[in-house]
């Protein structure tokens, strides 16, 4: 599992343009709704838990509001690009059981 964090962090590093500085977070999800703010173009979110996290990911404007169970999931293991044009202003993240979930933003 380290392995594919270390790819999936060199391949971020690899695609940030050199003016850009790449930012970090890491979330332990649960069963209660948590909120980060991310005020970015691009976010990876990665789920190192083997419990599925679901998501609800917040453009720039945009009321931000919790994820719940029916909000978009994403396994354990997996990991998800975004990028909006508009920029992305936050992330709400929930799971069932607990789960370490990394963010990373540029």
């Amino acid at each position: 599992m380290r392995k594919i964090l270390a790819l999936v962090l060199c391949g971020l590093l690899l695609s940030v343009a050199a003016y850009a500085e790449l930012r970090g977070s890491t979330v332990n999800a649960y069963s209660g709704s948590q909120t980060v703010a991310v005020d970015a173009g691009s976010l990876t979110v990665v789920n190192s838990g083997s419990a599925t996290v679901f998501i609800r990911v917040f453009e720039a404007g945009n009321t931000i509001g919790d994820a719940t169970t029916t909000s978009p999931a994403l396994a354990g293991g997996a990991t998800l690009n975004l990028s909006r044009p508009n920029g992305i202003s936050a992330i709400s993240i929930v799971s069932a059981s607990t789960s370490t979930v990394y963010l990373y933003y540029w």
